[in-house]
């Protein structure tokens, strides 16, 4: 996670982060706020959302690239209900020349 300005902020992420929503308050309050100050932020987080919940999403854990060897282990997990089809993909257009090891891991929670 990238360190923001904000103790209260990077704490209240880290509680999400491990599923603790307690702090959510925190977050909508300065993202509210966020989303006030800078209108081209906002329409690019809102057509995201609409992305998301039209399923347009996946989670791709490596995305085009090359490489001459390659150890890789990949985590994948969709927390929460979903109402729409979840797509997790592990790898997709990637080339190697050497040896590769790739190990994925994909959960829906």
């Amino acid at each position: 996670m990238e360190k923001g300005k904000s103790v209260k902020v990077n704490e209240a992420l880290a509680k999400l982060e491990s599923g603790d929503s307690t702090d959510i308050e925190t977050i909508t309050k300065k993202l509210d706020i966020i989303l006030a100050e800078d209108p081209l932020f906002a329409e690019e987080l809102r057509i995201l959302g609409q992305e998301i919940q039209a399923g347009e999403i996946s989670q791709v854990g490596l995305d085009d690239f090359e490489a001459g060897e390659l150890d890789a282990e990949i985590d994948q997990t969709v927390k929460g209900k979903t109402t729409t089809k979840t797509e997790q993909i592990g790898t997709k257009g990637v080339r190697v020349t050497g040896k590769a090891t790739i190990k994925i891991n994909q959960n829906i929670d």
